[in-house]
């Protein structure tokens, strides 16, 4: 079977034994979409509040002729950003997907730049965003 981990060898995974809600589901291990559109969304109300100051609803910039291909753009760059180290063999999975729970004892800014943080970022980002589109600004 095709196994596929990083350098310290804690997280190996068999692909072959493993079925797609194992790693895309709502419950899944690594909740790798929870993470990817949270860094997409963060991407994506940084470059809606650009838009803004440019005159433009993020509703105008997402339904414009190119505003869907860029909003396509930045989550397959997203998403290959997230799984690109462990695609190519620097960190295990668990490494580009952090764990949201887990804890770093070594982690030198333990409140500011966590996973967990992230994850709130994330979240909050994706209901501003959604609000933006509903409520046309």
């Amino acid at each position: 079977a095709a196994a596929a981990g990083g350098a310290d060898g804690d997280d190996v995974l068999d692909f072959a034994s493993m079925n797609i809600s194992e790693l895309f589901g709502f419950n899944a291990k690594y909740k790798i979409p929870e993470v990817v559109n949270g860094r997409a969304a963060m991407l994506g109300a940084v470059f809606a509040l650009f838009g803004k100051f440019g005159g433009h609803s993020v509703a105008e910039q997402v339904f414009s002729a190119g505003g869907f291909f860029n909003m396509l753009l930045i989550m397959g760059f997203t998403t290959a950003a997230t799984l690109a180290p462990f695609a190519l063999g620097k960190t295990t999975l668990r490494g580009a997907i952090p764990d949201e729970n887990a804890s770093y004892p070594d982690e030198k800014l333990p409140t500011l730049w966590t996973s967990s943080a992230e994850a709130v970022n994330g979240k909050v980002a994706m209901v501003v965003f959604a609000l933006a589109l509903i409520t046309g600004n």
